[in-house]
């Protein structure tokens, strides 16, 4: 269970909000494997809404080249590859980056390269 409910308690939450306004319901929904939230689809490389959500259901791999595009689009590259977590999750979350997202990111970043010396033995 989610803080938002099941899976099936936020699409049920969804289609009723869509039903009052599509647009205003997919834009304020995060999308995919890197939680984009749909009112930023113009800057995932989709050419509209609906393009999004193509996007968004395709494959990871299409969600992987969304969140690459709206990384480079809000120029958070650099801070990526300086593993500057805390600019990194500002540009990427805003103001609620403050929910320690800066932290868990860097957390899991260091799983993984944990995860890949131990591989690599």
């Amino acid at each position: 269970m989610h803080a938002y409910g099941t899976n099936e308690d936020q699409w049920t939450s969804l289609t009723l909000a869509a039903l009052l306004d599509r647009r205003l319901a997919i834009e304020s929904a995060s999308w995919g494997r890197f939680q984009i939230l749909g009112k930023s689809w113009n800057k995932t490389g989709a050419a509209s809404l609906d393009a999004f959500l193509m996007i968004m259901f395709t494959s990871e791999r299409s969600q992987l080249d969304g969140f690459v595009a709206f990384v480079k689009h809000n120029h958070l590259a650099g801070e990526l590859k300086n593993l500057n977590w805390r600019v990194f999750a500002f540009g990427y979350n805003g103001h609620s980056y403050a929910n320690q997202y800066d932290v868990k990111i860097a957390h899991k970043f260091q799983q993984l390269v944990h995860a890949k010396a131990i591989a690599a033995r």
